[in-house]
């Protein structure tokens, strides 16, 4: 299919938007812009400058925040699958593990609750995410049925779509693991096929293992009109071992763990089309719905090392986790048994705003500071950069706020930040 291969270059423009070893090795610095023209397909090429990137928006003080214990059930989350908001200011939460849909009014009061946990029309087994919302109406997807609902914000339900498997993917993969709504009322679907590599049991070594995701264009019935892109996924380490314990009964046992530092895909709706990453390089591709890749944002010989230190407290990290005398053991066989990345992935994640901008987050293996945030703007030049709380998992960028999830212990919370441009 077309969509898969980078067609010729129509713009080519060199705009000093990043630096490779700038303020926390963020890239940074203007300078000037050369323009080719070319048919095709837009890049920009960024290359270093020498002071960072300036601050182009904060997040206001006067936050709301959601999550009080003693304010009732309507209040508590364990877990939210997704965020948006509502005209007039309000907000859409999917509360997992609930399987309901909760709406908020601009102050934080709870307007009304529908959806709940089932297998029946309008009700869901499982709440994996918000679709995307229009107007009055809310797009809910659940993974395990493989199932759309949509309802009015004022609770009626208005219909369900079954959705339809990657036919290319094998045992499990190939089912939707993720659903976006886009502006013309077709969606982008997420599906995992898996490796081929599925490690060598026979030697008990540690295999890298990768698995691909594949995003497809679907109609509004979820029936596959095109492939958009299919992407390397998470890098992953796997141990297979033989196991006897008799002549008549032979098994395998898999060790699995993310591996450290490890480079993965992420992909998130824009418009008519989608933004792409693999944060192999700090690169974005902004795709047609057919696949077809219309700009290319990326800073060359962007390289970050790893530190030492940086080994250290992702090693403690993982070890935090480990629940058993064994699982200990396997970590550390991970970490070293088998070589780390030469460096440290380019970016952490890619968010789009109301605007089109789009937004690369700061790589960072554990994180105890600020986040940051480089803005990009449609065209793919650099704007400049924000900041966000510590672990605040965005949800949606408006056009002057923020919605995020952040968890305090095993509790999230959700948190609306007006966001305030700066001049």
């Amino acid at each position: 299919m077309n969509g898969l291969k980078l067609r010729a270059w129509v713009l080519v423009a060199l705009i000093g938007v990043a630096g490779c070893e700038g303020s926390g090795g963020v890239p940074s610095g203007p300078s000037a812009a050369v323009i080719r023209d070319n048919p095709g397909v837009t890049l920009v090429e960024s290359h270093p400058g020498e002071a960072p990137p300036r601050y182009i928006a904060r997040l206001d003080s006067s936050y709301l925040r959601l999550g009080v214990l003693e304010r009732g059930p309507a209040y508590r989350f364990l877990a939210v699958t997704g965020l948006r908001g509502l005209d007039g200011g309000g907000m859409l939460v999917a509360a997992a593990e609930a399987r309901e849909l909760r709406v908020y009014d601009a102050s934080g009061s709870h307007v009304r609750t529908f959806g709940s946990e089932g297998d029946q029309l309008g009700e869901f087994v499982d709440l994996s995410g918000l679709v995307g919302v229009t107007g009055d109406t809310v797009w809910a997807w659940d993974a395990r049925s493989q199932r759309l609902t949509s309802y009015l914000t004022s609770g009626e339900l208005v219909g369900t779509v079954q959705g339809v498997r990657d036919p290319g993917g094998r045992g499990s993969a190939g089912r939707i693991t993720e659903l976006h709504r886009l502006g013309d009322g077709t969606y982008v679907a997420r599906s995992l096929r898996s490796s081929d590599n599925r490690g060598r049991p026979e030697s008990d070594e540690i295999s890298l293992v990768r698995d691909s995701i594949v995003l497809r264009h679907l109609d509004t019935t979820l029936r596959e009109l095109d492939t958009i892109a299919v992407l390397p996924w998470a890098e992953t380490l796997r141990q297979l071992s033989v196991v006897t314990r008799d002549p008549q009964m032979v098994s395998l046992r898999m060790r699995t763990m993310p591996r450290p530092f490890g480079r993965t895909s992420y992909f998130y709706p824009r418009l008519g089309g989608v933004v792409t990453g693999t944060n192999d390089s700090y690169e974005w591709m902004l795709r047609a719905p057919d696949g077809a890749v219309q700009l290319i944002s990326w800073v060359p010989d962007f390289h970050r090392p790893i530190s030492r230190g940086q080994v250290t407290e992702l090693r403690d990290w993982f070890l935090s986790t480990a629940r058993t005398e064994q699982r200990t053991l396997e970590i550390e066989a991970f970490f070293d048994d088998f070589p780390l990345p030469e460096r440290a992935p380019a970016f952490g994640t890619i968010h789009v705003d109301a605007s089109g901008r789009v937004w690369l987050a700061e790589y960072e293996a554990v994180r105890y500071t600020e986040s940051v945030w480089m803005v990009f703007s449609p065209d793919g030049q650099l704007l400049g950069r924000v900041e966000v709380p510590t672990g605040l998992e965005i949800h949606e960028i408006g056009s002057d706020y923020l919605l995020g999830v952040l968890w305090e212990g095993n509790v999230p919370y959700v948190l609306r930040f007006p966001l305030v441009e700066i001049d």
